[in-house]
C-alpha cells in the first residue's frame, strides 16, 4: 500500500474506491492499483524488483507492506528477534528489514520511474524475422548513472526518498 501517486511506473484507477481496514481497525480508501520499482537492500547488496499489485491509498501515512501478499507469490518472511528478512523464491534473502516499535522497517528505496524497466510479458516468441513488441527490450536510461546510494552518500546521507524527489 502506497500514498504516493508519482512512485507509480504503472497505474490504472479502480472503478469505484474501495476501503481497507487497517490494524487500528479505521478505513481507507484505495483509489487506483499499479506497479512501483523499487531497491531491495540485503545483506550489504541492492537489487533492483518491483512490487505488483500495490493499492493506491492516498491517506495512508506511510506505505506498508503485507506478508500474506508476498507468501501468495512463492516468496517467505522470516522474523527472527529485532530482524526481519524476506526470501525470494529461491530461499535468497532479497531483504531486510529492523524492528522500530511494533513495526518492521523493510530496507527499500524507490527507484524513480526514469531508472525503471519496462517488460512485457509474452504468450510467445515473435517469429523469425518478426520484431519484438516495442516495450519488451527497453530500458530507459536518461537520468544519472549513479545509483540513489551513491547520490544518498554524496549529499551527505540524505533521506532516500528526498533524493528521489530532487531527481
Amino acid at each position: 500500500m502506497c500514498a504516493h501517486h508519482d512512485w507509480f511506473h504503472h497505474y490504472s484507477p479502480l472503478s469505484s474506491p474501495m476501503d481497507v481496514i487497517l490494524g487500528d481497525d479505521c478505513a481507507i480508501q484505495a483509489t487506483g492499483v499499479g506497479r512501483i520499482s523499487v531497491c531491495m537492500h540485503a545483506e550489504g547488496k541492492s537489487s533492483p524488483a518491483v512490487l505488483q499489485d500495490v493499492l493506491h491509498m492516498p491517506e495512508l501515512h506511510g506505505n506498508l507492506l503485507l506478508v500474506s501478499h508476498f507468501a501468495k507469490r512463492g516468496s517467505e518472511m522470516c522474523f527472527v528477534g529485532k530482524g526481519c528478512s524476506i526470501l525470494d523464491q529461491r530461499k535468497i534473502v532479497a531483504c531486510e528489514g529492523d524492528l522500530h516499535g511494533n513495526l518492521y522497517v523493510m530496507w527499500i528505496t524507490m527507484l524513480p520511474i526514469s531508472e525503471s524497466a519496462h517488460i512485457t510479458v509474452l504468450d510467445s516468441f515473435p517469429a523469425e524475422g518478426e520484431d519484438p513488441p516495442e516495450a519488451a527490450l527497453i530500458a530507459d536510461n536518461s537520468g544519472s548513472k549513479a545509483s540513489i546510494d551513491i547520490w544518498h552518500r554524496r549529499l551527505g546521507h540524505l533521506n532516500a526518498d528526498d533524493v528521489i524527489r530532487m531527481a
